[in-house]
């Protein structure tokens, strides 16, 4: 009898996974949201019919490269990456989150806008291959005139070090609510978020549809970085994180890009969930 039983176990299987298929994604960092994209959110939405295998990268530049070179089926990806890139060929499936531009400076510096900036002054911006320096690249195409200004590849600790001690006079990163950079900075006590507001910015697009969204954060959020009582918000701009397939895999695998269609709508509909928790700090 337990033999019967194994044998009927094992045949249960063989019928329930014989049409698993695996999918081939590019995600981010190791322990970061693309990462967890990949390896957390996006499994629990497949029934195990769909094996993904993520490859880890340095973020969006990196996976543009991979989906060039047909290494990937997919990718996570900033859509003003594919702004710049109109020549790859790709399906955007679903925006997972929105990533948002934060820029900070010295409490006491006077900068309190990034159109308070000027060739006078430095700019940390992380390493040339960053998503930070992707948007940077974009703020520079809308608006020449950003291109006079100085920049460092410098991020995280570092950057907020050398503007604690002046060696740069803003620090942008580009993160997701409650990340690590945006935290520490909120903690130091030390400098105040900045107004990414130019609306020049609003002009860059993607097949005619606009890429970025001018947003408010409230002070509540960070509380440190909003010097005086009355400055309840800034404004800074949001970048949708974007799951995008190549063109070529969804035309050779039609059946099967419905069903990663269908689950990555899902998965879009919780990590939205949980990114609103976060920001109500529940």
């Amino acid at each position: 009898m337990k033999t019967m039983f194994n044998f009927l176990a094992m045949v249960l299987f063989v019928v329930m996974f014989s049409n698993a298929w695996a999918f081939n994604l590019a995600t981010g960092k190791e322990g970061g949201m693309y990462d967890k994209v990949g390896n957390y959110y996006l499994p629990k939405q497949t029934d195990k019919r769909i094996s993904v295998n993520c490859t880890n990268t340095i973020g969006s530049s990196a996976n543009g490269e991979l989906l060039k070179s047909g290494v990937v089926d997919g990718a996570i990806i900033q859509a003003d990456y594919l702004a710049q890139h109109p020549e790859l060929n790709v399906e955007v499936v679903a925006e997972l989150y929105n990533e948002y531009v934060f820029m900070l400076s010295r409490k006491d510096s006077g900068i309190k806008s990034v159109g308070d900036l000027s060739d006078k002054n430095k700019i940390a911006i992380d390493r040339a291959d960053s998503g930070t320096q992707i948007t940077w690249n974009s703020f520079c195409a809308q608006d020449k005139r950003y291109k006079a200004i100085p920049t460092e590849p410098l991020a995280g600790t570092i950057a907020q070090s050398k503007l604690r001690s002046g060696d740069v006079n803003a620090v942008m990163f580009v993160s997701g609510l409650g990340g690590s950079d945006i935290t520490r900075a909120n903690q130091a006590g030390e400098f105040r978020l900045m107004n990414v507001d130019d609306g020049d910015f609003d002009n860059a697009k993607y097949k005619g549809k606009k890429v970025y969204k001018f947003v408010k954060v409230d002070s509540s959020s960070y509380p440190s970085l909003f010097p005086g009582m009355f400055n309840g918000s800034v404004e800074t701009i949001a970048i949708p994180a974007l799951f995008v397939v190549r063109s070529d895999w969804a035309s050779e695998h039609q059946g099967e890009f419905d069903k990663l269609y269908d689950a990555v709508q899902k998965m879009a509909t919780v990590i939205q969930a949980d990114q609103k928790k976060m920001s109500e700090g529940k």
